[in-house]
């Protein structure tokens, strides 16, 4: 099995204890504290769903990158996504 197919055939992703500790730690501030509810509710609706990825990236991402000087550059999930695989593919 090539190095690149055991990425895909895990789709577990080890959490850190230190990241762990935040989302614990956002949990217990939120207003949806319960097992059911969203870790990342939609302000808008109510928290019945989750916040949209699209919105993560509208209202965190993209600010973020014109405030570290990325401009001029459409930046979306698929570009994300390919820079992780490329990152992934030069450890192995």
């Amino acid at each position: 099995m090539k190095a690149m197919t055991l990425i895909y055939c895990n789709p577990s992703v080890p959490l850190h204890a230190v990241v762990l500790a935040v989302l614990v730690g956002w949990r217990a501030e939120s207003a949806n504290k319960s097992d059911e509810d969203f870790l990342f509710p939609s302000i808008r609706k109510n928290g019945t769903q989750p916040i949209t990825p699209d919105m993560v990236l509208k209202r965190s991402i993209r600010p973020a990158l014109a405030r570290a000087g990325v401009t001029g550059k459409v930046i979306g999930w698929h570009s994300i996504l390919w820079r992780r695989i490329l990152a992934a593919w030069e450890w192995m």
